[in-house]
């Protein structure tokens, strides 16, 4: 049901300059979604450049694809047919504790939800992910792709992230939500998110949840504008102000307004690829994600939280290379 996928990344040559020399290896789906077909991937925060896989000894390769830069997913669109399994049955509401659900024919079993910051970096909003626990370690490196599927083969979602015999898994809506937007690479949100009282026709609960029919179960606020917030996208919101000096029941102002969603905007910038110049490296998520996964140096991730509050740039040495990394 899945393929094994090399993303060709940027990654830096030894003249200090983006050059695609890295590869990781990754897992793919093939899905049908209103009569087109696409592979579906995961992109790791990476900054990816070219796409391969193999099927019957037929090499495709893609550099024509979305990278969602909201979530974890490549979508690839497909014009031409692929003798393979293709996925054209969804679960996209709540799963629970009581079904059996499969990776590799492997029964793994539903815990809870878990709401994980996008590109795993601080202050950003949450996204949704469905933790799964396994009995056995089935999952290895470059694992990450996979389907969970339930017994009637319809998808679940796709591995995204694992830890031991945990599985974080990124819900089927997520793929789906990608296919119809129309900006992909933007993180949505809207101004004042902590006054909300209703989005549309449901209220926000005292934990700052709302219901999200499309999955039926509550979610943050932040998580839901994420999901439906889109190019000219318009939300129907009711906040509740404190009145200035007043403390009786009457104390809060409700005000009903039609709003544009707009760009969400961190300290350390999100991004889908990396931003060099003259060895001057710009640190955003993309570049943390690289020095992680790729050269393995937690060290300058530490350097980069520790020196985001102090300073605007640092030195390092990357692969025998110095560079100026700045904010």
């Amino acid at each position: 049901m899945d393929i094994p996928i090399i993303l060709k990344l940027n990654g830096l040559n030894s003249s200090g300059q983006k050059h695609d020399i890295l590869e990781i290896e990754t897992r793919g789906i093939f899905i049908c979604s209103d009569k087109k077909y696409y592979m579906v991937t995961v992109h790791q925060g990476l900054p990816v450049k070219k796409i391969t896989f193999n099927i019957k000894d037929i090499e495709y390769n893609f550099t024509d694809f979305t990278i969602c830069g909201w979530n974890d997913l490549i979508i690839v669109p497909i014009t031409f047919e692929i003798d393979f399994f293709v996925f054209k049955y969804f679960v996209q509401k709540q799963i629970n504790h009581t079904v059996k659900y499969f990776i590799d024919k492997n029964i793994v079993n539903y815990m809870e939800n878990e709401f994980i910051p996008i590109n795993m970096m601080p202050s950003n909003p949450s996204n949704l992910y469905y933790k799964i626990k396994s009995t056995e370690t089935i999952i290895r490196d470059g694992d990450c792709g996979k389907p969970i599927i339930d017994s009637k083969n319809k998808l679940i979602g796709i591995v995204c992230k694992t830890n031991d015999m945990i599985i974080y898994t990124i819900p089927s809506i997520y793929i789906l939500q990608s296919i119809n937007k129309l900006d992909n690479s933007t993180i949505y949100t809207v101004n004042d998110i902590n006054n909300i009282s209703k989005i549309d026709n449901y209220n926000i609960k005292k934990n700052k949840t709302i219901y999200f029919n499309k999955i039926n179960c509550l979610i943050p606020i932040e998580t839901y504008i994420v999901l439906e917030g889109d190019k000219d996208t318009k939300l129907t919101i009711t906040t509740n102000k404190e009145r200035s000096g007043i403390k009786t029941r009457l104390s809060y102002i409700k005000k009903k307004v039609r709003i544009n969603v707009t760009p969400f905007v961190n300290l350390i910038a999100n991004s889908t690829d990396i931003n060099i110049d003259n060895r001057t490296i710009h640190i955003n998520s993309c570049f943390i994600h690289m020095m992680k996964l790729c050269y393995k140096d937690n060290l300058i991730i530490q350097n980069i939280f520790e020196n985001m509050i102090e300073k605007k740039r640092f030195e390092y040495t990357i692969n025998g290379n110095q560079y100026n990394l700045v904010y």
